[in-house]
């Protein structure tokens, strides 16, 4: 029975997993980021090959018994040459946004809303794919993790000029260990990885705004918002007049129902009714698993995962 091998990998963690013509993981494999665009050539390359080792070492399998590898990876362009190289495995880059459509609709319509550290929106009608969003800091991350922690950092800033010891300021400090702003402004401003430092207050902003605190959930409704918009975009930009259904995925909607519930108000409120969203029952891993099975013709109907 053949086998293969895909990644799943963003700014902040990859997943590999080695798996069969059934669907069957036979290993998989964590470890740090694979964007190269948002690290460096050599932390991405590494990250990614420590993944597919972990992966092919729990399947027991080596690297010669592999059909061949699809890398689900923004920003690993440049690596793919010495990917290849070191691993040894007959392996290309593909669309990330099509392993999020095969978990989410396997071959269906419908629209995805990515909320990880970044953020973009795609429609799938039929063969075709519309996308918005997914520019970056600078240009885009509309609802994005970066952007939650953002406006985190922002509110916390006014809070410490206008002398209010708030919640969401006496947590922020907490979390990054600092006992005035002042020190976190320095230390921030130094790090390399400032967008990863960033994203990574949106779980803590989320726990706050479900525990009831207003400033906290102002800033989930704004990106809430945004969020829905970009999947509004996404669905016009596409011209059809179906009603279609909106997945929302990324660390963003594993907060739960505070992200979830202001989410699904505001696709109905932005479409009028147009768009509707639908829970993703299926990890991206799981996606990408089903569009290279896809790709190889066969029926993805009949696989189902133990999740």
């Amino acid at each position: 029975m053949k086998k293969y091998l895909v990644v799943d990998s963003g700014g902040t963690k990859s997943v590999a997993a080695v798996f069969d013509e059934t669907g069957r993981i036979l290993g998989s494999g964590t470890a740090g980021g694979g964007n190269a665009g948002l690290s460096s050539y050599k932390i991405a390359l590494g990250n990614v090959l420590k993944a597919c080792n972990l992966a092919l070492d729990e399947a027991n399998v080596f690297a010669s018994e592999i059909e061949y590898c699809n890398l689900f990876i923004p920003g690993f362009y440049e690596c793919l040459e010495e990917f290849i190289e070191i691993i040894r495995i007959k392996s290309k880059i593909m669309h990330e946004s099509d392993e999020l459509k095969f978990s989410a609709f396997k071959d269906e319509d419908g629209i995805v809303v990515l909320a990880g550290t970044g953020s973009f929106a795609t429609a799938y009608i039929g063969s075709n794919r519309y996308t918005v969003g997914g520019w970056g800091t600078l240009m885009g991350d509309e609802g994005s993790g970066y952007h939650v922690g953002v406006m985190a950092l922002r509110e916390c800033a006014r809070n410490y000029d206008d002398n209010k010891k708030t919640l969401l300021l006496e947590q922020v400090m907490k979390y990054f260990e600092v006992e005035d702003f002042i020190i976190l402004r320095r230390a921030i401003y130094k790090e390399n990885n400032q967008r990863e430092k960033a994203a990574s207050l949106c779980p803590l902003v989320c726990q706050l705004a479900a525990g009831g605190d207003q400033a906290s959930k102002k800033i989930v409704e704004e990106a809430t918002r945004e969020l829905a918009n970009l999947a509004y975009r996404a669905y016009m930009k596409s011209s059809t007049n179906r009603r279609l259904p909106v997945v929302l995925t990324g660390g963003l909607h594993k907060a739960g129902s505070i992200v979830v519930d202001l989410f699904n108000k505001k696709i109905v409120e932005i479409s009028k009714g147009q768009l509707y969203y639908i829970e993703n029952k299926l990890d991206v891993i799981y996606g990408a698993i089903l569009k290279t099975l896809y790709d190889e013709g066969i029926d993805i109907d009949k696989i189902t995962f133990e999740v």
